[in-house]
């Protein structure tokens, strides 16, 4: 069947109208009244009833136009879905990934959205949090993954994921030698921290401070960047640290590292994924943001 015939049915019915139908389809009448004829020929029923008043159905025309209906509302959709397909098919995703996201949360979730879109490009750079927002307002990047939340107005941000923090020591070096401490206990024990001027550091203050604590007056015996680094140390036994969980699982579960719990506290690690709030996302992005905030992403 002629889905342009079918299509010029379905308007003529909608306008009640052959000439308002030929100036809505850009077509002459007598080409319009062609098509219409082909129509009822090739279906071998009479679909119109034709007055000076203009055109209704008869009643095998009636069900000609419900089913018209459905049919190119039908392709209608395919033909919107094949278009959403060429571009996921063939475009590219620029991703900036803080190093904690980078190094436990991210990698299997890129895995399966290439999986799923084998032909998309994702180019994928660490840098800080800051340095990932920075990236964004300059255009460098089209979205990024935070540790933490953004609450700026240009920024969209969706909540990813929430770990949560534990107090760690080597378990072959024992600080502690119990399993529950108090708070003001934090000040007498060692600490392997995450640099002053790091996000991850100013996260940690957010997250201690209900709680009286000031992380600048904890015992520090180095600083670091990333928390690979931080891990490694206390791993050796060169003090504790607040790690989240996602980082330290492999290590608890190999007994390599000890939890210490701290009485009355319940310390959470937040992740995000930030996009300008201006900038038009393309069909691509769109199904990258949707796959990463929904059940599929599979966190490593």
């Amino acid at each position: 069947m002629n889905t342009e015939a079918l299509y010029a049915y379905y308007e003529t019915l909608q306008m009640k109208s052959i000439s308002k139908a030929a100036q809505k389809l850009h077509m002459s009448q007598p080409a319009l009244s062609m098509q219409l004829q082909t129509l009822e020929r090739e279906l071998g029923y009479t679909l119109l009833h034709r007055t000076n008043r203009g055109v209704t159905a008869t009643e095998e025309g009636q069900i000609v136009f419900e089913y018209a209906k459905n049919v190119l509302e039908l392709l209608d959709d395919m033909d919107n879905k094949l278009k959403k397909h060429a571009e996921l098919k063939y475009s590219q995703i620029l991703l900036g990934t803080c190093p904690t996201l980078a190094e436990y949360l991210i990698p299997c979730s890129l895995y399966s959205f290439k999986e799923k879109y084998p032909h998309t490009c994702i180019d994928q750079k660490t840098v800080a949090s800051r340095e990932v927002i920075e990236s964004l307002k300059n255009h460098t990047i089209q979205i990024g993954l935070i540790n933490g939340t953004s609450k700026n107005p240009e920024i969209v941000c969706h909540e990813l994921f929430t770990s949560d923090i534990h107090l760690v020591m080597s378990a072959k070096r024992s600080f502690v030698d119990k399993e529950w401490i108090q708070p003001e206990e934090l000040y007498r024990l060692p600490f392997v921290l995450p640099t002053k001027s790091s996000r991850t550091r100013s996260l940690l203050q957010q997250e201690l401070h209900p709680f009286g604590i000031d992380v600048n007056q904890l015992q520090t015996k180095l600083e670091f960047d990333y928390l690979e680094s931080i891990k490694s140390l206390v791993v050796s036994g060169k003090g504790m640290a607040f790690l989240p969980y996602m980082a330290i699982k492999k290590e608890l579960y190999t007994d390599m590292l000890k939890v210490i719990r701290i009485e009355g506290m319940d310390l959470k690690w937040r992740c995000s994924l930030i996009h300008l709030a201006k900038k038009q996302l393309h069909q691509t992005e769109k199904e990258f943001i949707r796959f990463l905030t929904s059940k599929e992403r599979g966190f490593c």
